[in-house]
């Protein structure tokens, strides 16, 4: 009691409460089965992997900049992950983008990504009236998760189980390919290594345009022009223009979905 009336444990109960606020707040979104998604809802996902580090890492975070100051103002909840998923920020309409960067240091070992994807919105988010933007930022492929969503075709499955549970969900997918991991996945196709290929990223960019999301292929620093595209469709204003584009995309990839369970 005497600790708490001095300045500095005013301090301490202070921080304490905040902190023990954020543990709640986690808590309550998992027990009791997430909240309902009214409006617009924003969860980030940052590939952490170790693939991730150097220049692929620095490249990321140049962009992590600009889309972190788009999201501010919504509910967003952002997440890494590697082998293991960690909570970064915790719902919240302000977050620090500095604090996420620093957290995000490609420290999470290898990449399991569809099924996690699936079992966190599945156990944070339940279905409602509003719009769920999930956005993911990666260099590679799911290799850890269970069959059917391990690899790239992965995606499909986690897509058609979210819609079939009622989720109005919009992917954003970025692919960080810097220029010297370029050269190295090339080198690794030289020698038979597997590697992302042009029809991979093909997939991604479907997932992306049928949900009315976007997708951006990061090669470079500099605002390019699908750079700015891809942050152009993250404001606000435009999106009723952009819903009977979302609806002729989800009719495309329909349709993807079906050629493809053909092969």
């Amino acid at each position: 009691p005497k600790l708490r009336s001095t300045p500095a444990g005013m301090v301490l109960g202070a921080v304490a409460s905040v902190v023990e606020g954020m543990v709640d707040a986690v808590h309550m979104q998992s027990s009791e089965g997430g909240v309902t998604v009214q409006g617009i809802e924003d969860v980030v996902y940052l590939d952490d992997s170790g693939s991730m580090g150097g220049d692929a890492l620095a490249l990321a975070h140049d962009l992590w900049a600009e889309v972190a100051r788009r999201l501010q103002g919504n509910p967003t909840r952002i997440l890494k992950f590697g082998s293991r998923v960690h909570l970064v920020a915790p719902r919240s309409q302000t977050f620090s983008s500095t604090a996420v960067a620093l957290n995000w240091d490609a420290s999470s070992g290898s990449t399991y990504m569809w099924q996690m994807i699936l079992e966190d919105v599945t156990d944070n988010y339940k279905p409602g009236p509003g719009l769920l933007r999930v956005f993911v930022i990666t260099d590679g492929g799911d290799t850890d998760s269970a069959p059917p969503y391990r690899g790239m075709q992965g995606m499909d499955p986690m897509m058609q189980e979210l819609r079939a549970k009622g989720y109005q969900i919009e992917f954003n997918i970025v692919f960080v390919s810097s220029p010297l991991s370029n050269l190295v996945k090339g080198a690794q196709r030289f020698f038979g290594a597997e590697g992302v290929a042009v029809k991979d990223l093909a997939r991604y960019r479907d997932l992306a345009t049928a949900t009315g999301g976007s997708f951006l292929h990061l090669e470079e620093y500099g605002d390019t022009k699908e750079r700015k595209a891809f942050l152009n469709r993250l404001d606000p204003s435009g999106e009723e223009a952009l819903e009977e584009q979302r609806l002729e995309s989800r009719r495309e990839y329909e349709v993807r979905l079906l050629e493809r369970s053909e092969e």
